[in-house]
């Protein structure tokens, strides 16, 4: 079958067949993922630095990236086809819709933007110079990152292509690499395989031999020169202003739809601190700018890029960079740490909104703010709560003045937990300090009442519910609520003097 070449092509070249490999592309950051997708695509500067913002692809790489918890390789192998050149930017014409639309556009940007905006949502931002067509296989690989930790980035790119060619070897390729697999690096990596072009199956078994012959007739394009559409606009003053609403169209949707995304891959309690929630509002401020700077859009990305991968390393209790511990600390000296006056012990902040990530409570993540949060909700509660009720317990007490110390004289009952044990700690993990520490503190706070409260018939002691399904507790918790709430009450009826200024266990059991 022969075929009429389009007007707008210059030459179509047959390539070599067969697969060539690619090496193991290893991406570590978000920059690395952008800089590997600028390389097929290959964009100018620009673009490299702000494009690929919307991509489903980039969005789904940078989180995995972002949350520490795996690092991504890629490798290719391309089964060429032929290459296809458009004529140069010289002869190459729009068409005649996109011509009327640029006829319209006035000769600057900032004086109508709306206008380049439309223009740009009708006919997008670059076009293709030349494009290979063909088949290619890809291979993604996500390692843990105590293997990558261990290794250095050609040890794991060289593992990755090893792992590749021998995938290619079993569906009837030819691998060249003489890396042996490492056992480690297999148990420590997923991989997902994808191919494009052709119509074989190519998960069965000796598939290669069979997708080959068909790719010639179905070639997908897999590399290729994207190029600004304001190269060919032949008025100067429109082709610099289109250039600029595609710089500005880029950087725009990087601020509104990248960093917005990133900074959303935080848990609820991280993305309301005021770090954050100003990071959102600064993001909102800039997007309003006509037209916008580099320099400003490039400072406000590396502060929430850095949020946000300063929070995982902590979260995850990695090693931070001096850069990025620097950046740490200044996050924490930003905080108010003064104590606030006049606070409702009504108002104090519910804190166990995330309360089974346990890494939230880590000791990386134990912000001065948290702590002295927690310890007021805790602690610092229960004693102001206690002195305005003292008068009447004290009252409740001496009407009573016959009867031993019990709950049905005069009683304080605080409500603690088994992790405020230091025994306890001593066999866990070493995590939540926030809560250990304030629960221990009314512990201690417990004893120190029922020393000075004992002279006025005034018990008081701590009781631990047990794990219960609440919300704090969630479904997966040992004691349905009435249970927890019959065995608590049967607990503290049955307290005495003996029992005052202990932890107690829901069942009875003194927890030391």
């Amino acid at each position: 079958v022969t075929y009429n070449i389009p007007d707008q092509v210059w030459t179509v070249s047959d390539l070599p067949s067969g697969s060539f490999a690619s090496a193991g592309t290893v991406m570590m950051t978000s920059s690395d993922v952008r800089k590997s997708y600028s390389v097929n695509a290959g964009v100018d500067v620009q673009t490299k630095k702000f494009g690929f913002s919307a991509s489903a692809s980039y969005s789904k790489t940078q989180s995995t990236l972002l949350k520490n918890t795996r690092k991504t390789t890629s490798v290719h192998a391309s089964f060429s086809s032929r290459r296809v050149d458009f004529v140069p930017k010289t002869e190459l014409r729009f068409g005649a819709r996109a011509q009327t639309a640029v006829n319209a556009l006035p000769s600057s940007y900032t004086s109508n933007p709306g206008a380049y905006e439309e223009f740009i949502r009708q006919f997008g931002t670059h076009y293709i110079t030349w494009g290979k067509f063909g088949g290619i296989m890809m291979m993604y690989l996500e390692t843990s990152t105590s293997y990558i930790e261990k290794k250095n980035i050609e040890e794991v790119s060289a593992q990755a292509s090893a792992t590749f060619g021998q995938v290619l070897t079993v569906k009837g390729g030819t691998s060249h690499s003489t890396t042996q697999i490492d056992s480690s690096f297999t148990s420590a990596t997923n991989s997902l395989i994808r191919y494009y072009g052709g119509t074989a199956n190519l998960m069965a078994e000796k598939g290669l031999s069979a997708w080959q012959p068909t790719i010639s007739a179905q070639p997908w394009l897999f590399s290729t020169k994207l190029v600004r559409l304001s190269e060919l606009v032949r008025d100067a003053n429109k082709k610099d202003a289109l250039d600029q609403a595609i710089s500005d169209y880029l950087m725009r949707v990087y601020l509104n739809v990248e960093l917005r995304r990133v900074l959303n891959t935080l848990p609820s309690h991280m993305r309301s601190r005021s770090e954050v929630t100003s990071l959102n509002s600064r993001i909102t401020t800039m997007v309003a700018k006509y037209p916008l700077v580099e320099s400003e859009v490039d400072a406000l990305g590396k502060e929430a890029m850095d949020t946000v991968t300063v929070y995982f390393k902590l979260f995850l209790e990695e090693d931070l960079s001096q850069e990025e511990l620097f950046y740490a600390n200044s996050l924490m000296n930003k905080v108010d740490f003064s104590c606030p006056t006049g606070q409702s012990i009504f108002e104090i902040q519910s804190w166990h909104s995330d309360w089974h990530d346990d890494r939230r409570w880590a000791f990386k993540c134990s912000y001065l703010k948290d702590l002295y949060a927690l310890g007021n909700c805790y602690w610092t509660a229960p004693v102001l709560i206690c002195q305005k009720f003292l008068p009447l317990l004290k009252k409740a007490a001496e009407s009573r003045s016959s009867q031993l110390m019990s709950c049905s004289k005069a009683a304080i009952i605080n409500v603690s937990s088994v992790m405020s044990s230091i025994d306890s700690s001593l066999k866990t993990r070493g995590n939540s300090y926030h809560y250990r520490a304030s629960k221990a503190a009314l512990n201690m706070v417990t004893a120190l009442m029922s020393v000075e409260l004992k002279s006025f018939g005034i018990l008081a002691a701590a009781i631990h519910p047990g794990w219960v399904k609440t919300d704090m507790g969630g479904p997966g918790a040992d004691l349905d609520k009435d249970v927890s709430i019959r065995s608590c009450w049967s607990t503290i009826t049955s307290m005495s003097e003996k029992s005052s200024g202990l932890l107690h266990n829901y069942d009875g059991k003194i927890i030391p």
